[in-house]
């Protein structure tokens, strides 16, 4: 067995907080400023995780939530809609790390609920570039 095999044998909440604090991590080191009441968080995971039947938002395959291995496509993702922004619960959807990597790779277009999203956050002053083709 893996040093990765285990790693992802966690429980889920461990599991969740530890994505959390990487995309913390890579949204500092970016500079994408945020305000902490709207960032992530393990509730907003879970809640999205069950609102969407561990199906990811994309493709609507089912999601792993434990039990995967490192770069296990089935496993579940937070991305972000708009990549400028940080992981903020109104600029994300929970989808599958095979989505997520393919969306960023090969700059798919956004779907309906994504355009929906951005919609809203344009609506609520959270983002103002107008360049998004909606």
């Amino acid at each position: 067995m893996e040093k990765n095999d285990t790693y992802y044998k966690k429980n889920i909440d461990t599991i969740i907080s530890q994505k959390i604090s990487r995309y913390k991590g890579r949204d500092n080191q970016k500079n994408r400023e945020y305000k902490e009441e709207n960032y992530i968080d393990k509730d907003w995971v879970k809640e999205e995780l069950i609102k969407n039947n561990c199906r990811c938002q994309r493709c609507k395959k089912e999601l792993k939530t434990t039990g995967y291995t490192f770069r296990d496509g089935q496993q579940f993702s937070v991305d972000r809609i708009i990549t400028e922004l940080p992981h903020i619960k109104q600029n994300c959807q929970v989808v599958c790390l095979r989505c997520n990597m393919e969306r960023e790779q090969k700059k798919l277009p956004l779907n309906d609920f994504e355009t929906s999203k951005v919609k809203e956050m344009i609506k609520k002053g959270l983002y103002n570039n107008r360049k998004i083709k909606i």
